[in-house]
């Protein structure tokens, strides 16, 4: 999906706590685009948007920000991942915090 209305804009905390829930029982090692699609049931692409204004880089911002309280923690470097619409991206990657 790719238009200019991103979804993750809107997602709560407790959202992002449930998909980190059920991303623990999957991933020991996991990117901010597998909790955007944990969130959301896909991954939203803004291509073209510098990373200031892009929700995603927001989002994992955000990720950042909260990581103490989500009980998640950084793991650089950033990393290219498959954006699930044949392309790739460049995501932070987490790990649970101990």
């Amino acid at each position: 999906m790719n238009d200019s209305s991103n979804p993750i804009q809107g997602v709560t905390d407790e959202q992002i706590r449930t998909a980190l829930t059920r991303l623990r029982d999957a991933k020991p090692l996991f990117s901010t685009v597998d909790v955007i699609r944990a969130v959301l049931d896909f991954y939203h692409r803004d291509v073209g948007t510098p990373g200031g204004a892009s929700p995603n880089a927001q989002f994992g911002k955000r990720l950042m920000k909260h990581a103490h309280e989500f009980g998640i923690v950084r793991v650089p470097p950033d990393q290219t991942v498959n954006d699930g619409e044949g392309s790739t991206t460049t995501a932070a990657m987490w790990r649970w915090a101990p």
